[in-house]
């Protein structure tokens, strides 16, 4: 039988515009698992209308004129009088009531959504601050009303902090760190109870023993072996209406040979490029632009190698498909002339 999921974004309030982009790595998931003919829902929490929930319009009125009476005193005095700092205290406080009041909102919709649709497991994508702190409310609320349901999380906290996440919360069953497309598929195999959970890579979970133990990070070799992503408005309901902007990450590279000490990316992808055929990664553009109808994406790779930019370009370019894209990468590998071909090309 295949397994039934929900995989869950929660960052907070969306707090810049690449929140309200639609998830790449929550799409990429949901393929893998349709795929293997598993069914998925995406539960993606930072839209529109969360930031709408979050900032009422009595909260923008109320911190508008806080802040404009903070710039006076800041300008007449210097500093910040007790009587405006209490009112931003005041402030805050009551966005964190609207926080708890959301959380629970989140927890009542997932748990009628596994009792009604007989949900096997919850996958969560784990922020850092407040993101993850409601994420963890979220799960603990799932625990208390659906004990039998299997949870999982990977995501950026996960990245960084690893198994010590289980020093703060015992509320999810496995964490998976890096790569999670293979990952996922393992686990739905493991809550059929076809895998044993030591054949998994990349995760970490607690025995039976209490002991945390760890599989080993696994990247993945060939990127075109990656399921297409899943834009599906019936899968990704959150893509419906204006709730989403419509810029669409791509999946054409990953890892970096440079290994900065700022940047996170060597652990998340590793330090050695990999790239999908170019062909292949035109192919999912066109495709995407016709079914979400933009125009508009973000090549996702944390340093797209010069060449595959070069080749992807020239491609774009014969075969008249007219997009905007953008993209990371330093300045030491292209030519001069590159920089022409990537303007002409989108």
């Amino acid at each position: 039988m295949p397994t039934k999921s929900l995989l869950i974004n929660y960052n907070d309030c969306p707090s810049s515009l690449d929140s309200l982009i639609p998830d790449n790595g929550m799409a990429n998931l949901a393929g893998a698992l349709i795929a293997k003919g598993h069914k998925t829902t995406i539960l993606d929490y930072s839209t529109v209308e969360t930031l709408e929930y979050f900032r009422p319009p009595h909260i923008r009125r109320r911190l508008a004129l806080t802040f404009l009476r903070y710039k006076l005193e800041n300008a007449i005095s210097g500093k910040m009088s007790k009587a405006t700092y209490e009112a931003f205290r005041r402030i805050d406080a009551d966005i964190d009531a609207i926080r708890q009041k959301k959380i629970i909102q989140i927890i009542d919709q997932i748990c009628a959504m596994i009792a009604s649709e007989s949900i096997d497991f919850v996958a969560f994508k784990l922020w850092s601050g407040e993101g993850f702190l409601g994420s963890v409310k979220i799960a603990d609320g799932i625990r208390q009303r659906c004990p039998a349901v299997k949870l999982f999380a990977g995501g950026p906290h996960v990245e960084v902090y690893g198994e010590r996440i289980f020093t703060y919360t015992k509320s999810f069953d496995i964490l998976c760190q890096g790569e999670g497309e293979e990952v996922i598929t393992e686990l739905a195999d493991h809550v059929e109870s076809k895998r044993d959970i030591k054949d998994i890579s990349s995760i970490i979970y607690t025995d039976n023993a209490g002991h945390i133990c760890q599989t080993p990070v696994k990247f993945i070799k060939d990127l075109n072996t990656i399921a297409e992503p899943c834009y599906d408005e019936e899968v990704y309901p959150a893509l419906k209406g204006d709730q989403k902007i419509k810029i669409i990450m791509v999946e054409e590279s990953r890892g970096c040979p440079y290994s900065c000490n700022f940047c996170i990316h060597k652990i998340k992808s590793g330090n050695f490029w990999r790239t999908r055929d170019v062909d292949r990664v035109v192919a999912t553009i066109r495709c995407l632009s016709d079914q979400i109808n933009t125009r508009t994406f973000k090549l996702s790779g944390s340093n797209t190698p010069y060449k595959f930019r070069n080749q992807f370009a020239q491609k774009l370019i014969s075969s008249s498909i007219k997009i905007e894209y953008i993209g990371f990468a330093d300045t030491r590998q292209p030519k001069q002339e590159d920089y022409k071909l990537l303007k002409d090309s989108g």
